[in-house]
This record gives structure tokens, C-alpha cells and sequence, in this order.
């Protein structure tokens, strides 16, 4: 949208980027939050998260809340807004845009997953998991009780006992 100075670029409209953007927003700082999405999401998307913690922690709740929260301060996302390249000068960064538009910032801050382009146009390799895993779906009939093994789990969980 607009092409002059922001303080803050945030790449990623999850709510690690909105949340930041909305603490910034509060500090009177320009920020501007774009996402390559074409909207925020409908279904929740982190899963591998236990059925009560998605119950609890909805992260598409907790998104359209910081959404909301972020309007209410004057913010706005840039959905649609593809990052493809990135210049960085003594004044700034110069973030080039999918549209063929620039937009710069003193800071830009990536909040756009491991596998993010500011992290592969910066040259930052990502040491931890790549996000992809195994799944198993099995029907299993054994003599163990059910609720014995969920309520040792969550004691063992909740003591942080990860040697135990």
C-alpha cells in the first residue's frame, strides 16, 4: 500500500506477528504487517496440539482477537502480500514485493514460519525440526485403561518431570 518509511515491517499475520505488531502499535511505532495468505485462517492450524489445548488455545481465536485488537489501534494486514526479495542499505531495508511494489523499514521482523523467505533470502539456515513428522492411525485393542494412561500423562506433564 503505502511506499514510505515504516519503523516496523512484520512478515507473518499469526499471532506471534500480531502480537508483536500490537505491542509496537501501543510504543506509537509505524507498523506494517503483511502475509502471503489471501486471508487470515478459518481451521485451526497448529496441530499436533492435544484436543483440550485446541480447545483452550484456538489459535484462529487468539488471531482474530490480536486482528481485532490491532484495527482498534489503527493496524491493518496486508494479506496477499508476498515478499521476494530484500535490499539492506545504512538507512534500511528495502523489502520488494510480489506487486512489483517496495516497501522500507528500519526494521523488519520475520514471523512467517521455519521455512520463511526472510530467513532463505537472508541466508539463516533453520537448525530445529522442519515441521514434517509421522502419523500412525491404528486401531490398537489391548488391557491397558484408557483413563489410568491420560491421567499419568497429564501428572507427568504437569510436574515437568521429563526425566521421570
Amino acid at each position: 500500500m503505502n511506499e514510505h518509511l515504516t519503523d516496523v515491517l512484520v512478515i507473518g499475520a499469526g499471532p506471534a506477528g500480531l502480537a508483536l505488531a500490537n505491542n509496537l502499535l501501543r510504543q506509537d511505532a509505524s507498523v506494517r504487517v503483511m502475509d502471503q495468505a489471501p486471508g487470515p485462517p478459518q481451521l485451526e492450524s497448529s496441530f499436533l496440539l492435544h484436543c483440550r489445548g485446541a480447545e483452550v488455545l484456538s489459535q484462529a481465536k487468539i488471531g482474530q482477537a490480536l486482528r481485532d485488537r490491532s484495527a482498534a489501534m489503527g493496524g491493518i494486514v496486508e494479506w496477499s502480500s508476498e515478499l521476494v526479495d530484500i535490499d539492506q542499505d545504512a538507512t534500511g531495508i528495502t523489502a520488494m514485493l510480489g506487486d512489483g511494489k517496495q516497501a522500507p523499514t528500519r526494521w523488519l521482523v520475520d514471523c512467517d514460519r521455519a521455512d520463511s523467505i526472510v530467513r532463505k533470502l537472508a541466508g539463516i539456515e533453520f537448525p530445529g525440526r522442519d515441521g514434517r513428522y509421522s502419523l500412525i492411525a491404528a486401531a490398537v485393542d489391548w488391557d491397558l485403561d484408557r483413563q489410568v494412561l491420560t491421567g499419568a500423562a497429564s501428572r507427568w506433564a504437569s510436574r515437568g518431570d521429563a526425566d521421570d
